[in-house]
């Protein structure tokens, strides 16, 4: 995006559901201009195809209440900003509503996710541990890989039951499931190999189950799951779609919410100093990290019915982008939203993990995972130095970091 020049608002639109402009990390004064002047503003044309793109904090929280309206299901489009073929669509938790919802959301909370599970809370702390005491001292490495790509994938597997030696194989396949086929980056280049890789998964993770199956009940999603009786019955296409919900949900967030909190502090020297002398507001830090990176950028909703919506007029079958990661930076709704403030007031209001009924079942464990991993390193008394910007995912969907190089003192 060329500095200087004032481009139409359309071409605003369509630049936010451009990959690169995350990739650029160009993306903060083009939500500024939507929000303050078409806060619902109708796109004709973008990545995303034609849309209404909603960027306050109030405006997406509403439609989030209203999903009789405003529909997940993936009967009517589901939640994915593009378009999909019907056969690639998943029919999870997420593309679900109520009534049906209630019974997959059972699911889930008979995991116990929505409290954070407590009995992987000595694991996810064990783990962490050994990952920082095996970071190299006084040479450069990259953030991503040994730290937040190595937690997660460690809490990952262990939570899901998977061989901890093949961990680096879930992380995969969530960028398989999330990455933008035309990214030269991306570990598959065809829908074709999309589909392949997910059936790969999908193989693999029906050995593991049906090897849970056969064991007595252990405390991990694969056995826990394996061994519900709600599991029972569900299609062989649905329970690998829940399975590619908690993959996915399971990693990016964490993973990318991990590097932009280190760079976060890097970048706010004063506030890194407030977290160090005042470890009580670490719970603070964590959501405003959880805030400031906002992992996952947007969710859609599709429209069941014509109607009005904040002066405009919707269409049966309109699809809608709610940008979380606007929402996040209206400063109507969230004090000195542009800033990034550790002891912040109202540190739980945010939109990263979504609103109303389809809130994140998963937030809680997230949140736990983060609180554990900065309580570990921050009492580890090690001083880091980043030594450049974060180099950005080619994504519109996830704000990833690919690469941070950092440096540890001796």
């Amino acid at each position: 995006m060329s500095s200087g020049i004032e481009i139409s608002l359309a071409d605003v639109g369509a630049l936010v559901s451009d990959p690169l402009t995350y990739q650029r990390d160009e993306w903060e004064p083009l939500f500024a201009r939507l929000r303050h002047e078409d806060p619902v503003h109708w796109v004709k044309e973008s990545r995303f195809g034609s849309h209404w793109a909603v960027t306050r904090f109030n405006d997406i929280k509403e439609i989030e209440t209203k999903f009789d309206l405003f529909s997940s299901d993936w009967r009517v489009g589901g939640v994915t900003p593009y378009d999909l073929p019907p056969e690639s669509v998943m029919k999870s938790l997420i593309m679900m509503d109520p009534p049906e919802q209630a019974e997959h959301r059972e699911i889930v909370k008979s995991l116990g996710l929505s409290q954070g599970i407590a009995p992987f809370e000595d694991l996810i702390r064990t783990k962490t541990r050994a990952v920082i005491e095996e970071l190299p001292r006084g040479e450069k490495f990259d953030w991503v890989d040994r730290v937040s790509i190595e937690i997660t994938s460690t809490m990952l597997a262990g939570m899901m039951g998977y061989p901890f030696e093949g961990r680096r194989e879930l992380v995969h396949w969530s960028d398989v499931v999330t990455c933008f086929i035309d990214d030269p980056d991306a570990p598959v280049s065809s829908e074709e190999q999309r589909t392949a890789e997910i059936l790969k998964f999908a193989g693999r993770m029906t050995e593991l189950w049906e090897e849970s199956a056969e064991q007595p009940a252990e405390t991990n999603l694969l056995s826990i799951l394996a061994h519900s009786k709600l599991m029972e019955g569900m299609p062989p296409r649905t329970r690998l779609d829940t399975l590619v919900t908690f993959l996915i949900g399971g990693n990016d967030t964490t993973r990318n919410t991990i590097s932009g909190g280190l760079w976060a502090l890097w970048e706010h020297p004063n506030e890194f100093a407030k977290l160090r002398n005042n470890p009580s507001l670490l719970s603070s830090f964590v959501q405003e990290t959880v805030r400031w990176q906002t992992a996952s950028m947007c969710m859609r909703r599709n429209v069941t019915s014509d109607c009005e919506f904040k002066g405009q007029r919707m269409h049966k079958g309109d699809k809608i982008i709610l940008w979380w990661i606007s929402g996040n930076r209206d400063d109507d709704a969230i004090e000195r939203a542009g800033e990034f403030i550790v002891d912040r007031k109202k540190p739980g209001r945010h939109l990263a993990f979504g609103h109303g009924v389809h809130r994140c079942l998963g937030a809680k464990l997230a949140e736990m995972e983060l609180r554990i991993f900065w309580e570990e390193m921050l009492g580890s008394g090690l001083r880091f130095e980043v030594l450049g910007k974060p180099e950005y995912g080619y994504s519109a969907t996830l704000r990833s970091i690919r690469h941070l190089p950092v440096v540890i003192a001796n």
